[in-house]
Protein backbone atom coordinates (compact mmCIF):
# COMPACT_ATOMS: atom_id res chain seq x y z
CA UNK A 1 0.00 0.00 0.00
CA UNK A 2 1.47 3.38 -0.99
CA UNK A 3 1.75 6.36 1.29
CA UNK A 4 -1.34 8.09 -0.15
CA UNK A 5 -3.64 5.23 0.85
CA UNK A 6 -1.96 4.87 4.24
CA UNK A 7 -2.42 8.58 4.85
CA UNK A 8 -6.10 8.40 3.81
CA UNK A 9 -6.86 5.43 6.06
CA UNK A 10 -4.93 6.86 9.02
CA UNK A 11 -6.72 10.21 8.88
CA UNK A 12 -10.14 8.66 8.25
CA UNK A 13 -9.84 6.16 11.11
CA UNK A 14 -8.52 8.85 13.43
CA UNK A 15 -11.43 11.18 12.74
CA UNK A 16 -14.01 8.38 12.95
CA UNK A 17 -12.62 7.09 16.26
CA UNK A 18 -12.64 10.58 17.74
CA UNK A 19 -16.21 11.18 16.60
CA UNK A 20 -17.43 7.86 18.05
CA UNK A 21 -15.79 8.79 21.37
CA UNK A 22 -17.61 12.11 21.71
CA UNK A 23 -20.93 11.62 19.91
CA UNK A 24 -23.69 10.34 22.25
CA UNK A 25 -24.99 6.81 21.67
CA UNK A 26 -28.54 7.99 21.05
CA UNK A 27 -27.35 10.02 18.04
CA UNK A 28 -27.06 6.79 16.01
CA UNK A 29 -30.48 5.59 17.25
CA UNK A 30 -32.39 8.48 15.73
CA UNK A 31 -32.62 6.87 12.32
CA UNK A 32 -33.97 3.40 11.63
CA UNK A 33 -33.17 2.31 8.11
CA UNK A 34 -34.43 -1.26 8.48
CA UNK A 35 -37.41 -1.49 10.86
CA UNK A 36 -37.56 -5.28 10.49
CA UNK A 37 -34.23 -5.87 12.26
CA UNK A 38 -33.24 -5.16 15.88
CA UNK A 39 -32.38 -1.55 16.72
CA UNK A 40 -28.79 -2.34 17.73
CA UNK A 41 -28.17 -3.58 14.17
CA UNK A 42 -29.56 -0.30 12.82
CA UNK A 43 -27.23 1.58 15.19
CA UNK A 44 -24.27 -0.41 13.85
CA UNK A 45 -25.29 0.26 10.23
CA UNK A 46 -25.60 3.99 11.00
CA UNK A 47 -22.09 3.93 12.45
CA UNK A 48 -20.72 2.23 9.32
CA UNK A 49 -22.45 4.77 7.05
CA UNK A 50 -21.12 7.61 9.21
CA UNK A 51 -17.56 6.20 8.97
CA UNK A 52 -17.87 5.75 5.18
CA UNK A 53 -19.01 9.37 4.84
CA UNK A 54 -15.92 10.47 6.77
CA UNK A 55 -13.71 8.33 4.50
CA UNK A 56 -15.30 9.87 1.41
CA UNK A 57 -14.84 13.47 2.54
CA UNK A 58 -11.25 12.82 3.68
CA UNK A 59 -10.50 11.23 0.28
CA UNK A 60 -12.05 14.20 -1.52
CA UNK A 61 -10.03 16.71 0.51
CA UNK A 62 -6.76 14.78 -0.01
CA UNK A 63 -7.50 14.41 -3.73
CA UNK A 64 -8.08 18.15 -4.17
CA UNK A 65 -5.04 18.94 -2.02
CA UNK A 66 -2.80 16.68 -4.12
CA UNK A 67 -4.13 18.07 -7.40
CA UNK A 68 -3.36 21.63 -6.27
CA UNK A 69 -0.05 20.85 -4.53
CA UNK A 70 2.76 22.79 -6.20
CA UNK A 71 5.67 22.39 -3.81
CA UNK A 72 6.92 20.26 -0.93
CA UNK A 73 9.84 20.87 1.43
CA UNK A 74 12.23 18.30 2.85
CA UNK A 75 14.17 19.52 5.86
CA UNK A 76 17.21 18.01 7.55
CA UNK A 77 19.69 19.12 10.16
CA UNK A 78 22.06 20.62 7.61
CA UNK A 79 20.00 20.89 4.43
CA UNK A 80 16.74 22.09 2.95
CA UNK A 81 15.28 20.72 -0.27
CA UNK A 82 12.26 22.04 -2.16
CA UNK A 83 10.66 20.02 -4.96
CA UNK A 84 8.31 22.18 -6.99
CA UNK A 85 6.45 22.49 -10.28
CA UNK A 86 7.52 25.30 -12.56
CA UNK A 87 9.82 26.54 -15.30
CA UNK A 88 13.42 26.62 -14.13
CA UNK A 89 14.31 29.32 -16.66
CA UNK A 90 11.81 31.63 -14.94
CA UNK A 91 12.63 30.66 -11.36
CA UNK A 92 13.20 33.86 -9.31
CA UNK A 93 15.83 34.64 -6.69
CA UNK A 94 18.16 31.71 -7.35
CA UNK A 95 21.07 30.44 -9.38
CA UNK A 96 19.86 28.03 -12.07
CA UNK A 97 21.73 24.93 -13.26
CA UNK A 98 21.33 24.16 -16.99
CA UNK A 99 22.59 20.76 -18.13
CA UNK A 100 24.47 20.34 -21.41
CA UNK A 101 26.21 17.16 -22.56
CA UNK A 102 29.78 16.19 -21.65
CA UNK A 103 31.14 18.10 -24.67
CA UNK A 104 29.13 21.27 -23.98
CA UNK A 105 27.50 20.96 -27.41
CA UNK A 106 25.66 24.16 -28.35
CA UNK A 107 24.40 23.29 -31.84
CA UNK A 108 20.59 23.20 -31.81
CA UNK A 109 18.72 20.95 -34.25
CA UNK A 110 16.87 17.67 -34.65
CA UNK A 111 19.79 15.44 -35.63
CA UNK A 112 20.73 12.78 -33.02
CA UNK A 113 23.93 14.62 -32.10
CA UNK A 114 22.33 18.08 -31.84
CA UNK A 115 20.62 19.79 -28.89
CA UNK A 116 16.87 19.34 -29.22
CA UNK A 117 15.00 22.68 -29.46
CA UNK A 118 12.39 21.54 -26.92
CA UNK A 119 14.94 20.43 -24.31
CA UNK A 120 15.91 22.65 -21.39
CA UNK A 121 19.33 23.21 -22.93
CA UNK A 122 17.72 24.03 -26.30
CA UNK A 123 15.36 26.56 -24.74
CA UNK A 124 18.24 28.12 -22.83
CA UNK A 125 20.34 28.51 -26.01
CA UNK A 126 17.35 29.97 -27.84
CA UNK A 127 16.84 32.56 -25.08
CA UNK A 128 20.57 33.28 -24.76
CA UNK A 129 22.04 32.82 -28.28
CA UNK A 130 25.17 34.72 -27.32
CA UNK A 131 26.30 31.96 -24.94
CA UNK A 132 29.55 30.38 -26.11
CA UNK A 133 30.59 27.40 -23.93
CA UNK A 134 34.06 27.25 -25.49
CA UNK A 135 34.78 30.83 -24.45
CA UNK A 136 33.51 30.10 -20.93
CA UNK A 137 35.68 26.99 -20.68
CA UNK A 138 38.71 28.99 -21.74
CA UNK A 139 37.89 31.91 -19.44
CA UNK A 140 37.54 29.64 -16.40
CA UNK A 141 40.51 27.49 -17.43
CA UNK A 142 38.52 24.25 -17.37
CA UNK A 143 40.56 21.48 -18.94
CA UNK A 144 39.03 18.51 -20.79
CA UNK A 145 39.49 14.92 -19.72
CA UNK A 146 42.33 12.92 -21.23
CA UNK A 147 39.81 10.40 -22.49
CA UNK A 148 37.83 11.76 -25.43
CA UNK A 149 34.12 11.33 -26.00
CA UNK A 150 32.83 8.22 -27.76
CA UNK A 151 31.14 10.58 -30.20
CA UNK A 152 33.68 11.55 -32.83
CA UNK A 153 36.57 11.66 -30.37
CA UNK A 154 35.54 15.13 -29.21
CA UNK A 155 37.05 16.80 -26.16
CA UNK A 156 34.81 16.14 -23.16
CA UNK A 157 34.64 17.24 -19.56
CA UNK A 158 33.96 15.52 -16.28
CA UNK A 159 30.23 15.25 -15.78
CA UNK A 160 29.01 17.50 -13.01
CA UNK A 161 31.48 20.26 -13.95
CA UNK A 162 29.92 23.75 -13.73
CA UNK A 163 30.57 26.97 -15.61
CA UNK A 164 29.24 30.17 -13.98
CA UNK A 165 27.39 32.63 -16.22
CA UNK A 166 25.53 35.45 -14.44
CA UNK A 167 22.69 33.75 -12.54
CA UNK A 168 23.19 30.44 -14.36
CA UNK A 169 25.56 27.51 -13.93
CA UNK A 170 26.14 25.58 -17.14
CA UNK A 171 26.72 21.91 -16.40
CA UNK A 172 28.44 19.03 -18.21
CA UNK A 173 25.97 16.17 -17.90
CA UNK A 174 25.09 13.54 -20.49
CA UNK A 175 27.81 11.20 -21.70
CA UNK A 176 27.60 10.74 -25.48
CA UNK A 177 27.62 7.42 -27.29
CA UNK A 178 28.93 6.87 -30.82
CA UNK A 179 25.67 8.23 -32.28
CA UNK A 180 25.87 11.45 -30.29
CA UNK A 181 23.02 10.54 -27.94
CA UNK A 182 23.24 10.97 -24.18
CA UNK A 183 23.59 7.58 -22.50
CA UNK A 184 24.64 6.85 -18.91
CA UNK A 185 24.86 4.01 -16.44
CA UNK A 186 23.47 4.39 -12.94
CA UNK A 187 27.04 4.59 -11.63
CA UNK A 188 27.78 7.40 -14.12
CA UNK A 189 24.67 9.20 -12.88
CA UNK A 190 25.61 8.90 -9.21
CA UNK A 191 29.17 10.04 -9.96
CA UNK A 192 27.77 13.08 -11.78
CA UNK A 193 25.55 13.98 -8.84
CA UNK A 194 28.40 13.63 -6.36
CA UNK A 195 30.56 15.91 -8.47
CA UNK A 196 27.67 18.37 -8.88
CA UNK A 197 27.21 18.77 -5.12
CA UNK A 198 30.94 19.41 -4.76
CA UNK A 199 30.86 22.01 -7.54
CA UNK A 200 27.78 23.75 -6.13
CA UNK A 201 29.61 24.18 -2.86
CA UNK A 202 31.98 26.52 -4.72
CA UNK A 203 29.39 28.55 -6.58
CA UNK A 204 26.17 28.82 -4.58
CA UNK A 205 27.28 32.14 -3.03
CA UNK A 206 24.61 32.19 -0.29
CA UNK A 207 21.81 31.82 -2.83
CA UNK A 208 19.20 29.17 -3.50
CA UNK A 209 20.21 26.75 -6.25
CA UNK A 210 17.64 25.46 -8.75
CA UNK A 211 18.28 22.26 -10.70
CA UNK A 212 16.11 20.37 -13.19
CA UNK A 213 15.33 16.66 -12.86
CA UNK A 214 18.58 15.53 -14.42
CA UNK A 215 18.13 12.66 -16.87
CA UNK A 216 14.37 13.08 -17.25
CA UNK A 217 14.66 14.21 -20.87
CA UNK A 218 16.05 12.10 -23.72
CA UNK A 219 18.97 10.72 -21.72
CA UNK A 220 18.91 6.93 -21.77
CA UNK A 221 20.14 4.72 -18.94
CA UNK A 222 22.08 1.59 -19.75
CA UNK A 223 20.27 -1.60 -18.79
CA UNK A 224 17.29 0.08 -17.12
CA UNK A 225 14.57 2.67 -17.52
CA UNK A 226 14.28 5.25 -14.76
CA UNK A 227 11.09 7.25 -14.36
CA UNK A 228 11.07 10.87 -13.27
CA UNK A 229 9.76 9.69 -9.88
CA UNK A 230 12.81 7.45 -9.45
CA UNK A 231 15.22 10.13 -10.65
CA UNK A 232 13.91 12.68 -8.13
CA UNK A 233 14.27 10.13 -5.32
CA UNK A 234 17.84 9.31 -6.41
CA UNK A 235 18.77 13.02 -6.55
CA UNK A 236 17.35 13.64 -3.06
CA UNK A 237 19.04 10.55 -1.58
CA UNK A 238 22.40 11.48 -3.15
CA UNK A 239 22.19 15.03 -1.81
CA UNK A 240 21.32 13.84 1.70
CA UNK A 241 24.36 11.55 1.75
CA UNK A 242 26.77 14.11 0.33
CA UNK A 243 29.14 15.99 2.61
CA UNK A 244 28.76 19.00 0.30
CA UNK A 245 25.51 20.87 0.90
CA UNK A 246 24.12 24.36 0.50
CA UNK A 247 24.04 25.88 3.96
CA UNK A 248 20.68 26.71 5.48
CA UNK A 249 18.62 28.83 5.13
CA UNK A 250 19.46 28.53 1.43
CA UNK A 251 17.64 25.78 -0.40
CA UNK A 252 18.29 23.25 -3.13
CA UNK A 253 15.29 23.57 -5.44
CA UNK A 254 14.41 20.69 -7.75
CA UNK A 255 12.13 22.17 -10.40
CA UNK A 256 10.05 20.04 -12.71
CA UNK A 257 7.08 20.31 -15.02
CA UNK A 258 4.01 18.20 -14.36
CA UNK A 259 4.19 14.73 -15.88
CA UNK A 260 2.11 11.58 -15.67
CA UNK A 261 5.01 9.57 -14.21
CA UNK A 262 5.57 11.95 -11.32
CA UNK A 263 3.70 13.12 -8.22
CA UNK A 264 4.93 15.33 -5.40
CA UNK A 265 2.87 13.19 -3.05
CA UNK A 266 4.86 10.04 -3.97
CA UNK A 267 8.36 11.35 -3.34
CA UNK A 268 10.44 8.77 -1.48
CA UNK A 269 8.31 5.77 -2.45
CA UNK A 270 10.65 4.33 -5.12
CA UNK A 271 13.68 3.78 -2.88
Amino acid sequence: MNNSWKQWLTISLGIATTCFSFIPEDFFSQYTLFPSIPQYWNDSINRVIFALCICFFVYLILFLWERNLKCISINGKDYKISVQYGDILKAPNCIKVINFDECFTSEVGNAPYQIKPTSLCGQFLRNYPEVNPKELLSAHKIKPLRKHSDFGGKACYETGTLLPLNDFLIMAFGKLNSDGRASMSRDDYLHTLNNLWKELNKYYNQSDIAIPVLGAGITSFQGESLSQQQLVDIIIASYKLSSYKIKRPNTLRIITKKREDFSLNKIGETL
